[in-house]
């Protein structure tokens, strides 16, 4: 019975052995699997860090991208509104160049008239002149009277119209 308890005995001890060996197999892979676990929590940590950046470099990227289509819509708005303020313009410039041409055309009327006018004024001049040195002395002296009295009032009128400008 001693054998056969020193059989156990040296089972077990071998059995205790193996369990030991087996347990300290098993405590290094679980050391290994510990630290691997530890270096994907790292690794896990890093690439949240990653993405909160990833997630705010696109939140600024599409707040930048919604303000220059903002931009780019207000300056669509802008270009169109000078294209109609160009138009405008246009129209104005034709009514006006059509207004300039019908007033350089009655400027040219008012200065033929005046011409004519003057040179009408040169001929009755003349025609009064040539009158006057064939009018008697007495008709003459009236004649002169009365230029006397026309110069007077158109001298007043000239100052009149002067102190009027």
């Amino acid at each position: 019975q001693h054998l056969d308890v020193v059989g156990q005995l040296r089972a077990a001890s071998a059995s205790n052995a193996a369990l030991t060996r087996e347990l300290n197999s098993v405590q290094a892979e679980l050391q290994s699997v510990k630290a691997s676990m530890q270096s994907l929590h790292a690794e896990s940590n890093d690439l949240r860090g990653g993405k909160q950046q990833a997630e705010g470099e696109r939140e600024r990227l599409v707040a930048s991208l919604t303000k220059a289509r903002s931009e780019l819509a207000q300056a669509d708005i802008d270009a169109k509104e000078r294209m109609r303020e160009l138009g405008e313009a246009a129209a104005d410039r034709g009514q006006i160049e059509v207004l300039l041409q019908q007033h350089a055309e009655e400027l040219e009327r008012s200065r033929k008239m005046c011409r004519r006018l003057e040179e009408e004024r040169t001929l009755q001049t003349r025609q009064l002149q040539s009158l006057q040195a064939l009018a008697c002395p007495e008709c003459r002296l009236r004649s002169q009277e009365m230029m006397a009295v026309k110069d007077f009032f158109e001298t007043d009128s000239a100052a009149l119209q002067q102190r009027v400008a």
